[in-house]
């Protein structure tokens, strides 16, 4: 994934570079692919799980097209709020749920 073109689409306005980058490292760090969906995580549940932990405000269509690029397939596109296949674990930090991919560190690390 590049980066920079990320940052020049549209849907991107208003986020730095460096905040799409923070944010593509929490998916990758957080989310944990399964074989079955969850519907429990939405992604606009799971945008402000992320918003909580690195103090980044991205809308909910930020945030599904953050997962859709780290190759989390929505159960159905059309919805407004998405659920994907995705494991929930126990965070021990702090007592809420978090999702835990990993093919997201790789994007970042590659720059692509």
């Amino acid at each position: 994934m590049d980066v920079m073109k990320t940052v020049e689409n549209p849907a991107f306005d208003g986020l730095k570079v460096s905040e799409i980058q923070r944010c593509f490292a929490w998916i990758g760090e957080n989310i944990i692919p399964a074989t079955t969906n969850n519907p429990a995580q939405t992604s606009y549940g799971l945008k402000h799980i992320m918003e909580h932990w690195i103090g980044i405000y991205v809308t909910n269509e930020q945030f599904k097209r953050m997962m859709i690029m780290c190759g989390f397939i929505p159960m159905d596109e059309r919805r407004l709020n998405h659920s994907y296949r995705i494991k929930r674990v126990q965070d021990k930090k702090n007592p809420m749920y978090r999702v835990t991919v990993k093919n997201c560190n790789n994007t970042i690390k590659q720059g692509r």
